[in-house]
């Protein structure tokens, strides 16, 4: 794959493409719900991983990836240039995939990767959202990216899954 790591540089083709992709209403607008999720919820990183951290804004929810992904999907509804919405899980993780109106085009979008949270050195949770491009992408194959986890250090299988809810505009 093209994806270096966390919070490192993109080759050009990948960085290319998001910025088309921005130039996209339709995938602004998705792009924005999925920054103000990450901009609400914390990782909760004592419920995932067992680890011991405090956080500084306490008016911030805390989730693990499931609760990005329904706090997403549920925002999505709301967003007038998305008709469909999936909820996919699988490999203990969940994100989204949703079709824009008109042209049908797919944005694959995972909330919990795109937040990049992390425990400082005095135990702190510190919340940045990173508007990372692999996790907000017409392109698939730049979604179903391996890394590694900016929390764990742990390897990140792709993003394969079921659907498990739908949410379909009349």
């Amino acid at each position: 794959m093209r994806y270096i790591s966390p919070g490192q540089r993109y080759d050009t083709e990948v960085r290319i493409a998001f910025l088309q992709a921005m130039q996209d209403p339709k995938f602004t607008s998705v792009a924005r719900d999925v920054h103000n999720v990450a901009c609400v919820i914390d990782y909760d990183l004592a419920k995932a991983y067992g680890l011991r951290a405090r956080h500084r804004n306490n008016g911030h929810k805390r989730g693990v990836c499931e609760d990005y992904a329904d706090t997403l999907f549920l925002l999505l509804q709301e967003n007038p240039n998305v008709k469909e919405i999936r909820k996919i899980t699988g490999q203990n993780h969940a994100w989204i995939e949703c079709d824009t109106v008109v042209s049908g085009k797919t944005i694959y979008c995972d909330a919990t990767w795109y937040d990049s949270n992390y425990v400082d050195s005095q135990g702190f949770v510190v919340d940045i959202p990173r508007e990372s491009l692999e996790n907000i992408t017409y392109d698939q194959n730049t979604f179903q990216y391996k890394g590694t986890s900016p929390n764990t250090g742990a390897d990140v299988i792709e993003h394969i899954g079921t659907v498990v809810q739908t949410w379909t505009r009349e």
